[in-house]
């Protein structure tokens, strides 16, 4: 199976990189959204399990917001310490997603090879984060040049 490994903490940036590039028309277009929807999906289920770690390790208000004590700092729950909720959100953070390309392979493939060949445009009034950038496109090339070096084995 191929997958395309991230962090949690990766995310949003390499779906903003994405936002903020335009690949031609075609196989590489589709691949971006493609890969953005697949990102959205993972960013949603990460919100998801931050809020279940929060309310496990902090107190919340009834709309589910942190409450603060009056220096500002987080409250944690009876038993709980502020720092191991912390930790916890930290551990969420670092833990690696995988996102399944099977089915849109090829279309994938076509971005990469447009970024990697620089056949793309910034997005008019956006900016690229470089270091975004350069975590997709490790992203991409674990997935393509590895199976390259299947194919030849």
């Amino acid at each position: 199976m191929k997958t395309l490994v991230l962090e949690n903490k990766q995310v949003v940036p390499v779906f903003k990189v994405l936002d903020s590039i335009k690949v031609a028309e075609g196989k590489g277009m589709r691949g971006k959204g493609k890969l953005q929807k697949k990102l959205v999906e993972l960013e949603k289920e990460y919100q998801e399990d931050r809020k279940e770690i929060i309310k496990a390790f902090f107190k919340v208000d009834e709309d589910g917001e942190l409450e603060k004590d009056k220096e500002g700092d987080l409250i944690p729950l009876e038993g709980k310490t502020k720092q191991e909720g912390l930790n916890a959100i930290q551990e969420l953070l670092d833990e690696e997603v995988k996102i399944d390309i099977v089915t849109f392979d090829t279309k994938l493939k076509a971005l990469y090879e447009a970024l990697d060949e620089d056949k793309f445009s910034i997005a008019k009034d956006k900016e690229i984060n470089e270091m975004g950038f350069d975590t997709l496109m490790d992203a991409l090339e674990e997935v393509f040049t590895n199976k390259k070096e299947e194919e030849n084995v």
